[in-house]
């Protein structure tokens, strides 16, 4: 017997992003290592579709509907330059000796915006021990990244990408949402 076709996905558990190092017309698509999103909060996945409608006769003939695009919004808790680096095609450096040991993000008008895929998971679904997983598999920043500091009180940060989809036919599509009946950690 399957899974139920329906869940409740309660919290956020862990998200990833991997920047996409390849992405060839009918071939396999590749990336770089996991990068973990930090104190990850939320993730809004929005499915923008656009009717038309065929009116004739005073009259509505008929309808349809394509999807037009798939937006991401992300929230996360933690600073991370590893994550922002990908997002903005910025470089990050390391120098110094402790005690003066400095981590440095330089952003330039040069930087090259990387695509790149994220995996979110939950872990409290219906089944349990289970879990669900959204994953994303070309993306690009399309928004504003939120970040600053905050009086007496946590800065948090995030932003708003678009997704795309892959020309390599190993990822295929916008977006999973997969419903696992043992939970899978996200690799």
């Amino acid at each position: 017997m399957p899974l139920p076709h329906s869940t409740k996905v309660f919290a956020v558990q862990d998200a990833a992003i991997y920047k996409m190092l390849t992405d060839p017309v009918g071939g396999t698509v590749t990336y770089a290592a996991k990068t973990d999103v930090p104190g990850i909060k939320s993730l809004a996945v929005t499915r923008v579709y656009a009717a038309k409608e065929l009116r004739g006769d005073n009259t509505l003939l008929d309808q349809e509907a394509i999807l037009e695009r798939v937006t991401l919004k992300i929230a996360y808790a933690k600073l991370a330059f590893d994550v922002e680096s990908i997002l903005g095609g910025h470089v990050v450096t390391d120098s110094g000796t402790t005690p003066n040991m400095k981590t440095t993000m330089k952003v330039t008008p040069t930087d090259v915006i990387n695509f790149w895929k994220l995996e979110a998971q939950c872990v409290r679904a219906d089944q349990i021990g289970g879990d669900v997983h959204i994953v994303a598999y070309k993306c690009k920043i399309a928004a504003p990244l939120d970040m600053g500091m905050s009086e007496e009180d946590f800065q948090l940060f995030g932003f708003e990408a678009a997704c795309v989809q892959t020309l390599g036919t190993t990822a295929g599509g916008w977006l999973d949402e997969v419903y696992n009946e043992t939970a899978i950690a996200i690799a």
